[in-house]
């Protein structure tokens, strides 16, 4: 994988868990991201601390909102986060995270409303945005359906909003993601030029491997 998503927002995970969590996975090949709880600066400022390479910020729907996530993850002059030699930097050990934190680091707003979608070529204005994803659930609810339609490419309503923001994130030169639910929804997705692709979580990957397996070990027993 080209990253493993964390998701602090919609789950008890503490600071405490992540730093944990992350100092396993960064031992691994893939990035690490991390959906934060709330576009808050301190508790981006830790979570890019304790190692994660990018942030996902929920439900931003302004240029306010996008620029302030950009100004809580980068240093100065690009923004305000606070240094401090820990598991990036060694522990003091190295400078060389610190001069390249500002390039390297993934700020990607979600954009989840009608009210951002009507903001989004203001968003896509600001300095300092690696891509943008969508919110298919938390979308279909500001429209008027169950969060459920948001992962039905069925529905004409929600996917022309999603359509939209692609269209307008590939006019600005903005890369586009979405979370898509089923693996046939992710296959669209990248049919349509989709750049990040979140798919699946891990209770449904743990659900489908022992599926698989169950499927295997009764096949053979019916088979004798």
């Amino acid at each position: 994988f080209d990253f493993l998503l964390l998701d602090m927002q919609h789950s008890t995970m503490t600071v405490e868990v992540l730093d944990r969590i992350v100092g396993r996975l960064l031992q691994g090949d893939s990035d690490v991201i991390v959906r934060v709880l709330w576009n808050d600066g301190p508790l981006i400022n830790q979570t890019l601390d304790i190692g994660a390479d990018g942030v996902i910020i929920p439900m931003v729907n302004s240029a306010r909102e996008a620029a302030d996530a950009v100004r809580f993850s980068k240093y100065d002059p690009k923004g305000t986060r606070s240094w401090t030699p820990l598991r990036p930097e060694k522990y003091g050990g190295s400078d060389s995270y610190f001069r390249v934190a500002n390039d390297e680091l993934l700020v990607l707003p979600q954009i989840e409303t009608t009210e951002a979608i009507e903001e989004l070529d203001n968003i896509l204005a600001v300095d300092g945005l690696d891509g943008v994803l969508m919110g298919p659930g938390d979308l279909a609810i500001s429209l008027g359906h169950s969060p459920d339609m948001g992962y039905n490419i069925n529905v004409p309503e929600v996917m022309e909003a999603m359509a939209q923001v692609q269209v307008r994130c590939e006019d600005k030169g903005v890369p586009f993601g979405t979370f898509t639910g089923p693996m046939e929804n992710a296959e669209y997705w990248v049919g349509r030029g989709a750049k990040i692709v979140i798919t699946e979580i891990d209770l449904s990957f743990l659900e489908s491997g022992a599926a698989k397996a169950r499927d295997r070990i009764y096949s053979r027993l019916e088979g004798k």
